[in-house]
Parts: structure tokens; sequence; C-alpha cells
């Protein structure tokens, strides 16, 4: 049901989920652990970084963290990585428009609640 992008960005949080400014882990660990191709895994913690999700320090010791107090929901890692500025490509029958909105958002009020 979700895209590749959504999971691998749900397996790295996941991975990241108990590090810290100190204690972080290196992109090549993270996409060799989490068994992600290179290049998606590079391009997703980049969106993650840059939607505030995780944050990155750079350098021989650098790496990737979240931070502790920060609770992540499933919706949050959505907004991030599938929802940039799209729209709705439109549909020929309003009503069949209608009731995929309601029903996304139904979907989406349900992943507000799911904690990464």
């Amino acid at each position: 049901m979700f895209s590749k992008k959504l999971e691998y960005g749900y397996v790295i949080l996941k991975l990241l989920k108990n590090t810290n400014e100190i204690n972080k882990i290196s992109g090549k660990d993270i996409i060799q652990e989490g068994n992600i191709p290179p290049n998606m895994g590079l391009s997703i913690l980049s969106e993650l970084s840059r939607g505030g999700l995780i944050k990155s320090l750079k350098g021989k010791n650098g790496g990737f963290y979240r931070e502790k107090s920060r609770e992540i929901t499933l919706f949050e890692l959505f907004q991030v990585l599938e929802n940039q500025g799209k729209q709705m490509k439109p549909f020929f029958n309003e009503e069949f428009r209608n009731d995929v909105v309601y029903i996304g958002a139904m979907v989406m009020q349900e992943m507000a609640n799911i904690k990464i």
C-alpha cells in the first residue's frame, strides 16, 4: 500500500530511534543495515534531514541521528517524503474524487496516531 520510498523512510527512522548527537550512524551503515538501494537511501536521508525529522553532522565523525525527545508520526514521514506540494490528479468522476479525498483524510488521521 505504501511506496518503497515511504517504506525505506520508515526503516531509516526505526534504525535511528535510539541515536543522538554522540551516538550517530553513518549513511553507509544505515543503507547497508536497512538493505536500501544506495542512491535511494541517500536521497531519503537528505529529504528526512531537510524535513527536520532527523539531524546530520558532516565530517569524518559525521552521521545521522534523531532527537530522543522528538516523536515522529507516520503522517509526518508521509508529509516529508510523499506530499511535497503534489496535488491529486483530476478524475473524470467528481463523486469518485470526493470519495478518494474522504478516504485519504481518514487514513491520514490514523497515520497521525502511529508513532515511529
